[in-house]
């Protein structure tokens, strides 16, 4: 399995997540968001030990599979991530 390699932009503000308890990302179409609440997600659940859902509703189809790609060939199931599909 692969981990996930984040962007400079990317890895700031997953940084910034850890100390802050909201805030917001402001990054044109395609410049990591969804990436950065999956990582700051994978860090929490392995910080808190402590069975969690997180739910990622994909409004576009290429986003909903370029996830369960990633999902699928990182170490995100290792973590117990995992993809559920819906209709």
């Amino acid at each position: 399995m692969n981990q996930v390699t984040l962007r400079p932009h990317q890895t700031k503000t997953v940084k910034a997540m850890l100390y802050h308890k909201k805030g917001q990302v402001i990054v044109p179409t395609g410049g990591g968001k969804t990436m950065c609440m999956i990582s700051d997600a994978i860090n929490e659940f392995t910080r808190t030990n402590i069975s969690q859902t997180i739910v990622v509703v994909a409004p576009r189809k290429l986003l909903a599979q370029q996830l369960c790609w990633l999902l699928y060939t990182s170490d995100a199931a290792d973590e117990g991530l995992g993809v559920e599909l819906g209709g």
